[in-house]
């Protein structure tokens, strides 16, 4: 959708390759490569900027990583993004280096709250409801969160029990 932002804008490189796979623009002699994560995936590549999504999920990280970043010439930047899948694997062991200022690794979190998307009616998940929990509390004179902002919570919360009380 980023590029569509750019055709709205009269910015947009032109593209001559466009599928599933693979995005191509010859003016500017880049293109974009969509994989999904496998052992071989990426290898035959150099790649200047990585994307690498959901990394904490991928059955085989350690393999993956192990062809991939290899991959990234000296300048180059990867981007991970993930949630959190416990305290084991590669995303957690680069969280970790992050933390602590090693590996050259950079550690970003970006709220949930930040996407403005993320907000439900009021009327239906906060009144007449429980009053606001300890945690939404917080949410509310810490962060700023706004009604609506709070009732998506509570709507996540109501549609996936799993995530236990608040």
């Amino acid at each position: 959708h980023h590029y569509d932002d750019l055709q709205r804008v009269g910015l947009a490189p032109v593209k001559t390759v466009d599928n599933d796979y693979e995005m191509y623009f010859p003016e500017i002699n880049s293109r974009i490569i969509f994989r999904t994560a496998t052992a071989s995936g990426g290898r035959a590549y150099t790649f200047h900027r990585l994307h690498l999504t959901e990394l904490a999920f991928w059955a085989n990280a350690s393999v993956v990583m192990t062809g991939i970043l290899p991959t990234v010439p000296p300048g180059g930047e990867v981007d991970i993004d993930s949630t959190s899948n416990g305290p084991e694997g590669p995303f957690y062991e680069i969280v970790r280096q992050a933390e602590l200022e090693h590996g050259g690794w950079k550690l970003l979190f970006y709220p949930w709250w930040w996407e403005p998307k993320y907000v439900a009616d009021p009327a239906v998940f906060l009144e007449g409801q429980e009053p606001l929990t300890k945690r939404e509390q917080v949410l509310q004179s810490e962060h700023g969160l706004t009604a609506a902002q709070l009732a998506f919570r509570r709507s996540v919360r109501q549609t996936w029990p799993p995530l236990g009380p608040d």
